[in-house]
């Protein structure tokens, strides 16, 4: 009785269809509950809410055929005054829910196994003729062809991973409660999630590389890529599993410990050491320099109108985002709730700068990462 008042006096509780979502439990994502496939019966039949005194009969009928085409999908529940309203919350969460997907199954073919709201993912049918010596017809699916199902450990890990834990804590604040770390998050996200399901490989990147911005840039930058490059190579130099910087096990590299100015571009020797590397002189820092190559490819789409990317070149450049950056990132945000990204400048700058390590010069060996780092999960997820 007393959560029906609180939700007569906040809104209406909403039921959303989220068309080849698979969960087997009830996942609460911030104010979002998704209920199984098959739940919809449940929620609607035995609330409280009441058809008005006027309703004509045929709406039994109606209801009970909407319940049941609901009940191929699992549903998302949430309190709103309207559906204007709700549509953001849930689209929010299932950006939350596609980055659980990325990081959890990174060899999951999300291009094909993806979920969201109607409407949201392209799925179809196209038919076409063929207009030659001969005419000719064809048919092929495009778009999403399958659901993605998480599993009992997917939700074992929603439930106690403090990077999972820490976008629940953001989702379930107002806009206005959230912290600048929140805040960021969750728009890189949103952006991220936008890009996931484009069928544009050109316009995923252009909305990657802002994703990256709005997660680790610095407004007052005139150029922002070489601080966002800093701050990505410090969360992925050495190959995942290594211990990183602050462990002291690894010297710190030039790219990180030479300075940058207050308006993020690079002083003379960290300006040197980018020109050798960009004449071939010295090998390139992978992580630095393939975020460089992120922004110089933005700068061609933007101005250039067109990159002509295929959708196998751009998961090869922008895999490692939720792979191994994202993961990273937000255990520093839960580490570090109430910071702004100054405090990781500032845990960057605390690295021993005397005993820098200068990138390989051209022609030496980088050393062979060890199989349990290559080791990555095969997709066990696709539903059809």
């Amino acid at each position: 009785m007393e959560e029906n008042k609180r939700v007569a006096e906040s809104g209406a509780r909403l039921i959303v269809p989220v068309p080849n979502l698979r969960v087997s439990k009830v996942w609460e994502v911030g104010q979002v509950r998704f209920h199984p496939a098959g739940s919809a019966d449940a929620l609607v039949m035995t609330a409280d809410a009441q058809l008005p005194t006027s309703a004509p009969p045929m709406w039994y009928k109606l209801i009970a055929e909407k319940v049941t085409a609901f009940g191929q999908a699992a549903v998302a529940e949430l309190v709103a005054g309207d559906l204007d309203e709700a549509m953001p919350q849930v689209a929010s969460a299932l950006a939350v829910l596609r980055v659980v997907q990325h990081m959890r199954h990174p060899m999951s073919d999300t291009g094909h196994q993806t979920f969201g709201l109607p409407g949201q993912v392209r799925s179809a049918r196209v038919d076409y003729f063929s207009l030659a010596e001969e005419l000719r017809m064809g048919g092929t699916r495009v778009g999403a062809l399958g659901g993605f199902a998480f599993n009992g450990d997917d939700y074992q890990a929603w439930a106690t991973d403090r990077e999972y834990r820490y976008l629940d804590e953001a989702l379930r604040r107002a806009d206005a409660e959230r912290t600048v770390l929140q805040r960021r998050a969750l728009v890189a996200i949103d952006l991220l999630s936008d890009a996931w399901l484009s069928w544009q490989p050109d316009i995923a990147l252009l909305t990657t590389v802002i994703a990256l911005e709005v997660l680790l840039g610095e407004e007052r930058d005139q150029d922002k890529k070489f601080r966002v490059a800093r701050r990505v190579s410090y969360f992925m130099c050495g190959w995942p599993g290594d211990n990183r910087y602050p462990a002291g096990n690894r010297p710190p590299c030039a790219l990180l410990t030479l300075p940058l100015s207050t308006r993020g571009q690079p002083q003379q020797e960290l300006r040197e050491l980018i020109d050798a590397v960009d004449s071939g002189q010295m090998n390139p820092c992978t992580e630095f320099f393939g975020v460089l190559d992120l922004f110089a490819a933005r700068n061609r789409i933007v101005h250039g109108g067109r990159l002509g990317l295929t959708e196998k070149e751009l998961n090869g450049v922008t895999w490692f985002i939720s792979r191994w950056l994202l993961p990273q990132v937000l255990r520093w945000f839960a580490d570090h709730p109430d910071a702004e990204l100054a405090e990781l400048d500032a845990e960057i700058a605390a690295l021993a700068a005397g005993s820098s390590a200068q990138p390989r010069p051209r022609g030496s060996r980088p050393p062979r990462p060890s199989a349990e780092s290559m080791r990555v999960e095969l997709p066990s997820n696709f539903v059809v």
